[in-house]
């Protein structure tokens, strides 16, 4: 989404963040495939990189790979990994939608395209340690993004705190 956001001024916190994330979960979905793949020969690969940080740390990190990958077994043909990712997309993208309705409705001047853009830095902010429940850290992602757009703090943090809401309302209902 950085890419497609030209003309907008972005913060470099947010763009470093975004190619961080993107360096992060592309390497290590090129880990997992390979992995998947090729599994004794990763295998062998990755425990002598890790090895000289120490076995218990290498077992430990090669049994959480090898798990991750046993996992993915439960996704055996092409169409259940294709069915996968299209509800995965469309949860996306209705949480993207959702994102862009309440901007709309509380008159924020936010895009379509800008909706995924804080979707995006919402999800990259929550990864970061913070209390119960993101508290902080889900609403100062969003107040930030939403900057890029012009909106002003004070209206950025409403939108943040309505979004948490709603989503936590969101998991309640569903559980």
């Amino acid at each position: 989404i950085l890419t497609q956001m030209r003309g907008q001024d972005i913060p470099t916190v947010i763009a470093l963040g975004g190619y961080l994330a993107l360096a992060v979960f592309g390497g290590a979905l090129v880990v997992f495939v390979a992995t998947y793949r090729w599994r004794e020969v990763s295998m062998r690969f990755w425990r002598a990189v890790l090895t000289p940080f120490g076995h218990t740390l290498a077992d430990k990190l090669l049994g959480m790979l090898a798990a991750f990958i046993e996992g993915l077994k439960s996704l055996p043909t092409v169409r259940d990994v294709l069915v996968y990712v299209g509800i995965t997309l469309l949860y996306w993208l209705i949480n993207g939608l959702g994102m862009w309705t309440l901007a709309v409705g509380m008159d924020l001047n936010v895009p379509v395209l800008g909706a995924f853009f804080v979707l995006s830095c919402l999800v990259v902010g929550i990864t970061i340690p913070a209390g119960p429940g993101n508290v902080g850290n889900f609403e100062y992602a969003i107040q930030i993004s939403l900057a890029v757009f012009g909106v002003s703090h004070a209206d950025g943090a409403a939108y943040g705190i309505w979004t948490h809401l709603f989503q936590l309302m969101h998991l309640l209902v569903m559980c």
